[in-house]
């Protein structure tokens, strides 16, 4: 075997010196020489031909894990491999192979889409981590059975109409209700005592890649009606989502995510006909409990639904009433699908892009939403996920949020008064409270938008944040912490949480937290930007620095981490840079669109604490929700200041 200086650009010889990849490779044998086939078939196609640092990435981590040395497989050590680095390297402050192993993911991806469609052998790069693992497809496995894929690990039900597969019929012991652990969550949460399920994503089996729209679409609509049922508890979308394409134990999925039961399965579309497979899984064992095949008409997607809910439910042995509406308007069950089948993918559409968390998509999906809602006005959830993406916007961009606020009044009020019991429509309705700084009121929103959602990931996150608001930091902790517990594995909820510690002062955890969003997703600003704020308050400064940089390079447009890096260039004693970008920022202010606060923000860094005040006063007048005057330490400098408390009872904090 060569050595690591020279498997860049080089052959490879399988048989000189492997390890056999014990660390990497399944239960089933699977010899070096043909993953180091594979691997110099992948990185000859057409699809790496112009991806010279990914192919060299690809072969260099596939030779360490063959010699045995895949837990080896640092950022560091990657670094000065393969993209040639100094030993002064610093992955945290160089992303370079973060960024590039989420290029290599998509890149296979692309590969096995396309050239290596009928390969028998798959390399994958598991999210958060450089070591590969090697996966053998049955050579008996068509394209066209690729629907099946999802239950052929245990059992695949009968092709013809909702054909169910109980335990006895798939070789396993019935389980007891007495003592199945289904029934018995298991109590390794402080927190909860009803049954967890993860409805995983289901599978697009589909002739066109673009209808994964509406596979995601079905997943999102059963986790929304298994959440409506009452002694359930659901695993957050982006959790479950984690597990998308890859291949994984249901155990391991049961422990990762903590829960009683996983729901899997697979849609395939032809015109106005659906093929849904659907299968239970018990998380403690891995049986499968339950298993369904479905050929329906698209009309009757809704129905089909309905009947995967309530089978489900009762095969968990929770009481389900069959007159409870799942998808509800008007109080009663509402057929969307049935009576506007284009409108109701436009409806899927929208949702997949809000999934997305950017600020383009963002954009798309309130036009998919508004195109919804103009031809069907009594559709609530389609306002209230019009009403999300209004108070989306103005966290994302440097805009202020005042432009916004009828918008979410609007949808929200309008979903309320379609069905009284959309609890999401509460949550977006405290955000024009908070804009008014009637905090008693939106206190009271999000109580009873957690009444009605008592595990909604997005109502306890910006409970959260009201609370950090007005000044009760242990109780947004806690909230954030069962934001963390709903959705373990998440970006947004990990920086909920982050961003807490931050306000807390505890820097060093606040740092861990971040760091951990950022491995789960190195492509979100939002993440960098707090990280770098941290490390800026703990002293840290060019550490700091780098990672708002790295922020802003990812930040369409101009964003508030403008500010954030000016005033991090000012507390750093480089003055020049703050006022190069405070100079930016007072070219672009405008009192009716431009946030004063940020401007208000590199004056504190650079110590002029009266034009800090002058500008904080314009925040207040401009009615910025990211000024958080009670908790944010930016404002740390100008608390004992007497001026400071005006600021506070102006905003009704004091």
């Amino acid at each position: 075997m060569p050595r690591l200086s020279q498997t860049l650009g080089n052959e490879v010889n399988p048989k000189a010196g492997f390890a056999n990849g014990k660390e990497s490779l399944p239960p089933e044998l699977i010899s070096p020489e043909s993953i180091w086939s594979e691997t110099e078939k992948i990185a000859s196609s057409r699809t790496f031909r112009s991806a010279v640092g990914q192919r060299h990435f690809l072969r260099f981590a596939v030779t360490e894990a063959l010699q045995g040395r895949g837990h080896l497989l640092k950022e560091y050590s990657i670094g000065i491999a393969v993209f040639r680095k100094k030993e002064s390297f610093d992955p945290r402050l160089d992303s370079i192979v973060r960024t590039e192993a989420r290029k290599l993911r998509a890149r296979l991806a692309k590969y096995f889409e396309s050239e290596g469609k009928d390969d028998t052998l798959r390399i994958h790069f598991p999210l958060g981590k450089y070591t590969p693992t090697f996966q053998q497809i049955s050579r008996n496995s068509k394209a066209g059975d690729e629907e099946s894929r999802v239950l052929a690990r245990r059992n695949e039900p009968s092709d013809c109409d909702c054909q169910t597969s109980t335990p006895g019929a798939l070789g396993l012991s019935p389980p007891s209700r007495k003592s199945s652990p289904l029934l018995a969550p298991h109590m390794n949460s402080r927190h909860r005592q009803a049954l967890r399920i993860a409805v995983l994503p289901f599978g697009n089996r589909s002739a066109e890649k673009r209808d994964e729209f509406f596979s995601d679409g079905l997943t999102d609509e059963l986790s929304h009606a298994f959440a409506n049922i009452k002694g359930l508890e659901i695993v957050a979308r982006t959790s479950a989502f984690q597990f998308k394409g890859q291949p994984m134990d249901v155990r391991e999925i049961g422990r990762k995510l903590n829960v009683d039961a996983v729901i899997e399965g697979s849609v395939r579309r032809a015109g106005n006909r659906l093929r849904i497979l659907a299968q239970l899984d018990d998380a403690s064992s891995g049986n499968t409990v339950w298993s369904a095949s479905y050929d329906r008409k698209l009309s009757q997607l809704f129905a089909v639904q309905r009947e995967i809910s309530t089978t489900i439910t009762r095969e968990l042995g929770i009481h389900f009433d069959d007159r409870q509406p799942l998808i509800g308007v008007n109080g009663s069950s509402y057929d969307f699908a049935a009576s506007s089948p284009v409108l109701y993918e436009e409806y899927l559409q929208g949702q997949y892009f809000w999934n997305r968390h950017t600020v383009e998509d963002f954009e798309a999906a309130i036009g998919c939403f508004q195109r919804v809602i103009a031809k069907e006005a009594k559709f609530a959830r389609a306002y209230t996920s019009l009403a999300y993406c209004y108070v989306m916007l103005p966290m994302m961009k440097a805009i202020l949020p005042s432009e916004f606020i009828p918008k979410i009044r609007l949808a929200a009020s309008t979903a309320l008064e379609i069905d009284s019991s959309a609890g999401g429509a509460y949550f977006a309705l405290a955000l024009p409270l908070i804009h008014d700084f009637d905090w008693s009121a939106a206190g009271d929103a999000f109580r009873r938008g957690l009444e009605l959602c008592p595990s909604d990931v997005i109502g306890h996150a910006w409970h959260g944040t009201y609370l950090m608001s007005v000044g009760r930091s242990e109780e947004a902790l806690s909230e954030q912490e069962k934001v963390l517990e709903l959705d373990p594995a998440s970006v947004p909820a990990l920086f909920s949480y982050a961003q807490t510690l931050y306000y807390l002062r505890r820097y060093d955890e606040a740092i861990e937290q971040f760091r951990k969003a950022l491995a789960l997703n190195p492509s979100f600003p939002r993440e960098h930007a707090g990280l770098g704020l941290s490390c800026v308050h703990k002293g840290s400064y060019m550490r700091g620095i780098a990672e708002l940089e790295s922020a802003q390079e990812l930040t369409p447009g101009l964003g508030r981490v403008r500010s954030n890096l000016g005033y991090a260039y000012a507390v750093s004693g480089n003055r020049a840079k703050a006022l190069e970008i405070l100079n930016e920022l007072l070219r672009l202010f405008s009192p009716n669109s431009f946030p004063a606060a940020m401007i208000a923000e590199v004056y504190i860094g650079l110590a002029d604490k009266d034009r800090a005040f002058e500008w904080l006063h314009k925040a207040v007048d401009q009615k910025d929700l990211a000024v958080f005057l009670k908790t944010d330490p930016l404002y740390d400098p100008l608390r004992p200041d007497p001026r400071f408390a005006t600021l506070l009872r102006r905003m009704n904090l004091a």
